[in-house]
């Protein structure tokens, strides 16, 4: 029985003349939305006022909040289009592709929505699930009003299907479910910032609890993360009573495959990181530090010109893609250090907190005003140290599988940490916390890069010794996700 996530990080690191073989089962491919059809649906409006905010005053702290707000199905509908919208449609011999707004290892999508609704004008309270084909909500159980009578209270769950994600991946792919899940919840934070709502968000919660109110089979399906919004003072709440209720009855849910395989290791990654999460003892960790690398002096960064604005926070999210088609020209200086920025994130996770966690390495191939190098960066003191000298561009792409357009990418950017450390502080469920903080970063660094006219592309396996190895990091430092950018060519093919 796995009790540590680091060891889980461990068995499941892919080593070059050990990966083992397979193929995929195309006539079991789960499906990539989630139905109840004997369910009730309401409809969710279609035209919507969408906020005009650019990207770079959305990603920059303070923002302002309203504290008193209406809320009505319209508003509703537009966070849950920004949070997972379809942004385009392809048609392919075996039938249409939809494009997302939030990258997916292998497009496979795991992520669901689920929200607890109350006082919200036109929509009962209950338990929804979103139904982004649909684009409606699909009810689940009712749930009494709290507070008082006018007070607004949504709390947002992002599921993972097991499934989805370990129909390819086997093992590694609570990896994937962890990442794809922070990738989606940036982008519900984002919507929400974006239409000045108060939120906060719960990454720490009593994981059976929620999941049986929730209606989870947990062998199959979890609850990665929670977000409270609305009037956040007002006592409102629908789950303070809710979650000690006895068990609903359920709609029942479409399997997401005709046939469901159950990775053990999986199941205990998860279970082992149920226990609660220990932050503040001791001296406050700084993961850069616990790496094993000798960094040489700091250098502050630029601040970054408002130069993301030239395309809108709505946009950049519709043009999303996964661009790798990359050109052999320098990233500008200006571009980089908005990048930079963009990593600042605020709220819940603070630049100290995040720093607590997560090292952000940069793998810098062509950037103007910098030298070929690998550097670290400091969130919090707005600094970068250099690590190493040198091109490593080619070094980590043949790390990632032999991924050889990764080394024409002017930026590499590196998400690492001292697992052995970040356990023995925090506890095993520091692990779900690091790896879906690594997603919410690469969700920005890909919005930020496509407002700024740049490909951005993640990418998350590699040889997991090798890419240590390569960066000179100590046994436990390992490296979590790697999100290149850089000027691309046009329309790059598509990925994810």
């Amino acid at each position: 029985m796995l009790q540590s996530l680091r060891r889980y990080h461990e068995i499941t690191s892919y080593q070059r003349d050990a990966m083992s073989g397979g193929y995929l089962e195309w006539s079991n491919q789960p499906t990539v939305y989630k139905r109840y059809p004997n369910a009730p649906r309401v409809p969710l409006p279609m035209e919507l006022d969408f906020p005009s905010v650019g990207m770079q005053e959305l990603m920059r702290d303070p923002f302002a909040f309203k504290i008193s707000q209406t809320w009505d199905l319209k508003k509703l509908s537009g966070i849950l289009r920004l949070t997972c919208a379809i942004t385009a449609r392809s048609s392919h011999p075996g039938g249409d592709f939809f494009y997302r707004s939030t990258p997916s290892a292998g497009a496979l999508y795991p992520c669901e929505i689920y929200l607890a609704a109350s006082g919200i004008n036109g929509l009962p309270a209950a338990l929804y699930h979103y139904n982004l084909e649909e684009h409606s909500l699909v009810k689940l159980r009712p749930l009494e009003p709290r507070g008082a009578a006018d007070a607004c209270s949504l709390t947002f769950f992002v599921s993972v299907i097991f499934f989805r994600s370990s129909w390819k991946y086997r093992e590694r792919a609570y990896r994937y479910l962890l990442l794809d899940s922070g990738h989606v919840l940036e982008n519900l934070l984002l919507a929400l910032r974006a239409t000045c709502t108060p939120h906060r968000t719960l990454l720490d919660f009593q994981d059976e609890k929620v999941n049986s109110f929730l209606g989870l089979e947990s062998r199959q399906e979890v609850c990665l993360a929670m977000v409270e919004a609305g009037d956040l003072e007002s006592g409102a709440s629908p789950l303070t009573e809710a979650l000690s209720e006895s068990s609903y009855p359920f709609p029942k849910p479409e399997p997401p495959a005709p046939r469901e395989t159950i990775y053990p290791a999986i199941l205990e990654a998860h279970k082992a990181g149920c226990c609660p999460m220990r932050w503040g003892e001791g001296p406050v960790l700084r993961m850069l530090e616990e790496l094993g690398l000798a960094l040489g002096p700091s250098q502050l960064m630029e601040a970054a010109q408002p130069r993301l604005d030239e395309m809108g926070y709505v946009e950049s999210l519709w043009r999303r893609r996964s661009k790798r088609a990359y050109l052999p020209r320098p990233m500008d200086k200006q571009s980089f250090c908005c990048l930079l920025e963009s990593l600042n994130i605020h709220g819940t996770f603070s630049c100290r907190k995040s720093n607590q966690l997560l090292a952000i390495g940069l793998l810098v191939r062509e950037v103007e005003g910098l030298d070929c190098g690998f550097y670290l960066l400091d969130t919090e003191k707005g600094a970068i140290y250099e690590a190493a000298k040198g091109d490593l561009s080619k070094g980590m792409a043949s790390a990632c599988l032999d991924q050889a357009w990764m080394a024409q990418a002017s930026l590499q950017v590196l998400f690492l940490s001292n697992l052995e450390v970040l356990e023995s502080r925090m506890g095993p469920r520091a692990y779900r916390h690091v790896m879906i903080l690594s997603g919410r970063l690469g969700q920005r660094i890909y919005l930020a890069s496509t407002a700024l006219g740049l490909g951005a592309c993640g990418v998350g396996a590699f040889y997991d010794r090798e890419a240590a190895s390569l960066l000179g990091l100590n046994e436990f430092s390992k490296l979590l996700y790697v999100l290149t950018s850089g000027p691309v060519r046009g329309r790059a093919p598509w990925v994810s």
